[in-house]
Order: structure tokens, then C-alpha cells, then sequence
């Protein structure tokens, strides 16, 4: 059609273009300078054949073509009808092959498979037939393609490398993998891929100061390096190569933060200073984990995630101004944070700031009126700054909206508050209709049930021991012992649902002691 077109178009203009050189020019041009820079004279390309460098010399034949069969039409009229004959011939010709070639781009498999025949010794025909192979999960085919494409060309590192990545995956040939990964990095020593699977498979293997090594080695300021550097140290955080992993943290973060600019110290670190912050304070260096996260806020201050956990880490280290006004903006901008407000106000609580804990909590509960167990911490802060009749009416409202007991935590605050004022005989039967709910409850697994069963009854027992003791004073012996051995009974039991709890085994070896005692 486009033969055709050009054809009509030159056909119209004959008479000028007899005289003229342009399209002789222009198709002459259009055939050869695009195809120039992908000749591999001026500088080496990354290709041998490709099809998407011939479009536009293909345009430049296709000029030089119509031209020539005007001008030989024009000198031969005799010719005339045969040279038509012949071109329609070479059109319908065209349109049968470009139609088959459409065929091969249907699918990657198609394509590929097409290449592989046309030149099966081309290495990158057959890397890229390796290449859907493995993603295909042929993983045994593909490393015979990947072994097939070094053979062509030894110094073929993408291949080396994926074929390494087959490789590792099985114990007997995970050595050869190792050897491959070596050797891209000895070639290509800018090759983040290949340092980051070889520490991986180091990490298997059990090398893991070798792995440590090669990724240090490595260290390069782009995104994807911190990202395996920041994985692979979580692999080792998961395998209890605790100082390990610290050692990669360390590593970047004197590279990145300290030796060099601090412009290197930016947005690509912020993560992986998160996890390093969030190692130490797992380690009790609240110091260097408070500094951890300042870097991650500075490196990327508009990340509200990198906000909120420097805010949590400045509540843990006592500096509650700071952490309040970090974490009031955040929460500002993404309401998704106030699960971190709570947290500081949980922190706030603990540390007896009961003023700022409040302030938190109130806004948390506004942006969250639907949970429960955030809601009855708020009663219990209201409780401890004295406001005690707001906390048991928000307790009673909430226990009442809570009839299975799902938010367990609750009921064991509001029952803890009944026994602050006294009324223990309440907490108690505030306790069993918790329990009650519970055993409705059946879209949680038996064990979780028995872990919060197990937390009711080791606070009933402690109820009951309360108010058994408040019995023995007033004389009433008799309910006071039948009190304490219900006591007894129901922290024996706790203990037994709830293995994890530490408190209630003591509880219940004190009463043990005090009764043989008696």
C-alpha cells in the first residue's frame, strides 16, 4: 500500500521530478543515515540483527524503488505493462512475508522460536529463548540454553548469572552456582545482581561472614543495592544472625551517612536505616536507636512513615514535646498513622505522662471510634487522671458493645478498675460474662481462645483472693475460704491455658506457700 502510494504520488509530478534530484536524495538519505549509528562502525552496538533499525532505510528503499519504476517506465514504454506486472507481483510478495512475520510477534514463545531458527548460533537468540524458558518453570530446559549461550560467547555475564540462579537451587550443583556468581563479579565488578545472589547463597550455605563480605564489597548508591542489602539483612535478623546483620547496617551507614556527603544520606537509605533503628531498640541501645531513626527522617522528611517511627522512638527516649508534634503532623497528613499515635500515648501511659497520653488518645479515638481496645485504654488513662466516673461509664458502654468478649483486653481493664474501687464482687461477675462470650466466640482458633480464657481466669483468681482476703477480715471465714480455693483453681487453670504468662505460675505459688504456711 505504500508502494502504491508513493507510486501514484510520483506518477502525478513525473514531469517535475524528471529534472529533479530530491527523491533520489531523500530516498537515498532515508536508506542510509538512520541505519548509520546502528552500524557498529561509529561505536559498538548491543546487537547483531534487529529488525527496528531497517524501518526507516526500509522507507528510503521503498522512495529509490517507485522512483526507479517511474523513471524505467518513462525510458521503456514497451516495458511498460510487464514492469507493473512485475511490481504488483513484488507488492503481493511483501504482503505475504510481512503477513508470516506478523505471525511471529503474536507471543514471546512465537517470536523467540522464529529467532532460534533463523539463526540458532546467535547468542542472544538464545539467551532470550533461556530467558522465557525459566519463566516458564522449565528451569532444567533453560539451563541447558543458558549452558548452550556460553558456549557461543564464554563472556556472556547475563546468562552466566541466571543460570547460576537455576543452579543454586539444588544442593549438588549449589558449588557451580557459587563459582558462576564469582565470576560475573570478577568480569563485571558493577554487577549488583550478581553480588546480591551470592551473598544470598552464601546466607544458605551457612557462610555467613562470607556473605557479609561480598555484600559489603559491593556497595553501590542505587536503589536496588539498598534494597538487597536491606533483605539480606533481614534474612540474617530471621536466622538470629542478629550481629551480622548489624554489621551490613553498620557498613552502608558509615559509607552513605558519615564517610562521604551527606547528600548520600538520602531518600534510597531511608528504609534500611528504619530496620537498623528498629535492631538496636530491640537490642536496648536506645541511644543509637534514637539516632537511627533521626537519619531516617532527615534523609527523607517528607516520608510519614520515617516521621511516625522517629516520633515513636522520641517517646521512647523521654523527649515528649518532639515526639508529640512529629506525630500530631503525621497524623495530619495520613490518618493511617494514628495506629502510631496510640502507640506514643501507650508510651506516654507507661511513662506516667498521663496529661500528653490523654491528649493523644483523644484524637486516636476520634479518627478511630470502632476500636475497642484503643477506646478502653483511653478509659483507663481518663481513670488514672481522676476522672473516674467518665471511665466506668465509657467501660460499661463499650463492654455492653463487646458481648463476645473479642476485646478481652478491655474487660480485663474495666474489671481491674472495679477492683481499684473496691468492688470486686463486680469485677468478678464482669469476668464470667466475659468468659461466657467467650465460648460462643467461633471464628478464632481453639488455642487463641484458650489464651484469653487463660488471661480471665488468672485475673479472676486474683479477684477472688482479694475478695476472699476482704472476707477473712470482716470474719466471714467460711465465704473467705471458699474464695481462695476457687482462687486457687482458677489460676491453676490460667497457668494451664496461658503457658506465656509469667505472672499468674507466681501468683498462684505465693497462695500455695501462704496456704501451706497457714
Amino acid at each position: 500500500m505504500l508502494v502504491l502510494c508513493i507510486a501514484i504520488k510520483l506518477k502525478k509530478s513525473k514531469d517535475h521530478y524528471d529534472s529533479d534530484l530530491r527523491p533520489l536524495v531523500l530516498g537515498t538519505s532515508m536508506l542510509v543515515l538512520p541505519f548509520i549509528p546502528a552500524s557498529n562502525l561509529l561505536f559498538p552496538v548491543g546487537f547483531v540483527i534487529a529488525e527496528r533499525v531497517l524501518y526507516l532505510p526500509s522507507a528510503g528503499f521503498i522512495v529509490l524503488l517507485c522512483l526507479a519504476w517511474i523513471k524505467v517506465g518513462v525510458k521503456l514504454p514497451k516495458w511498460k505493462k510487464s514492469l507493473n506486472r512485475m511490481m504488483a507481483l513484488l507488492i503481493i510478495f511483501y504482503f505475504i512475508r510481512t503477513m508470516m512475520r506478523n505471525m511471529d510477534w503474536i507471543s514471546r514463545k512465537s517470536l523467540f522460536l522464529s529467532g532460534l531458527q533463523t539463526n540458532p548460533a546467535n547468542p542472544k537468540i538464545r539467551y532470550n529463548w533461556a530467558n522465557y524458558l525459566r519463566d516458564s518453570n522449565r528451569s532444567v530446559d533453560a539451563a541447558t540454553e543458558y549452558e548452550e549461550v556460553l558456549q557461543l560467547y564464554p563472556g556472556y555475564v547475563a546468562a552466566m548469572n541466571n543460570l547460576a540462579t537455576i543452579l543454586e537451587e539444588t544442593p549438588t550443583t549449589a558449588r557451580k552456582a557459587e563459582e558462576l556468581y564469582v565470576r560475573v563479579i570478577q568480569m563485571r565488578p558493577w554487577h549488583e545482581n550478581a553480588y546480591n545472589n551470592l551473598a544470598n547463597l552464601l546466607v544458605k550455605r551457612g557462610k555467613y561472614d562470607d556473605a557479609v563480605n561480598v555484600l559489603v564489597r559491593g556497595v553501590r548508591s542505587s536503589t536496588n543495592y539498598m534494597t538487597h542489602a536491606q533483605n539480606l539483612a533481614r534474612v540474617l535478623v530471621s536466622r538470629g544472625k542478629v550481629d551480622k546483620a548489624e554489621q551490613i547496617y553498620k557498613h552502608i551507614v558509615d559509607h552513605f551517612c558519615f564517610k562521604k556527603s551527606k547528600r548520600n544520606c538520602n531518600a534510597q537509605v531511608t528504609g534500611l536505616l528504619q530496620d537498623y533503628g528498629s535492631l538496636l531498640a530491640n537490642k536496648g541501645d536506645r541511644r543509637e536507636s534514637l539516632k537511627m531513626y533521626k537519619l531516617s527522617f532527615q534523609s527523607n522528611s517528607s516520608n510519614l512513615e520515617s516521621m511516625a517511627k522517629f516520633a515513636n522512638a522520641l517517646a521512647e527516649a523521654g523527649r515528649v514535646e518532639q515526639a508529640t508534634q512529629l506525630i500530631t503532623y503525621a497524623v495530619g497528613k495520613n490518618k493511617e498513622h494514628v495506629v502510631d499515635m496510640w502507640k506514643i500515648a501507650a508510651t506516654f501511659w507507661k511513662m506516667n505522662k498521663l496529661k500528653e497520653s490523654k491528649r493523644l488518645y483523644e484524637v486516636s479515638v476520634k479518627l478511630h471510634p470502632e476500636n475497642l481496645e484503643l477506646i478502653g485504654q483511653y478509659a483507663a488513662v481518663l481513670f488514672e487522671t481522676g476522672e473516674h466516673a467518665p471511665a466506668v461509664k465509657l467501660l460499661k458502654n463499650l463492654t455492653a458493645r463487646d458481648s463476645e468478649c473479642q476485646s478481652e483486653g478491655v474487660w480485663r481493664n474495666f474489671a481491674s478498675i472495679l477492683g481499684r474501687l473496691g468492688k470486686h464482687d463486680e469485677a468478678i461477675k464482669l469476668l464470667l460474662r466475659c468468659l461466657e462470650g467467650l465460648e460462643s466466640v467461633t471464628n478464632n482458633s481453639v488455642s487463641e481462645i484458650n489464651v484469653r480464657k487463660g488471661k480471665i481466669k488468672c485475673q479472676l483468681g486474683k479477684h477472688k483472693r482479694d475478695l476472699s482476703i476482704l472476707f477473712s477480715r470482716r470474719n466471714k471465714i467460711e465465704e473467705a475460704n471458699t474464695l481462695w480455693n476457687q482462687s486457687l483453681q482458677d489460676l491453676e487453670e490460667g497457668s494451664s491455658l496461658n503457658p506465656g504468662d509469667k505472672d499468674c505460675p507466681i501468683t498462684l505459688k505465693q497462695m500455695t506457700n501462704q496456704n501451706t504456711s497457714t
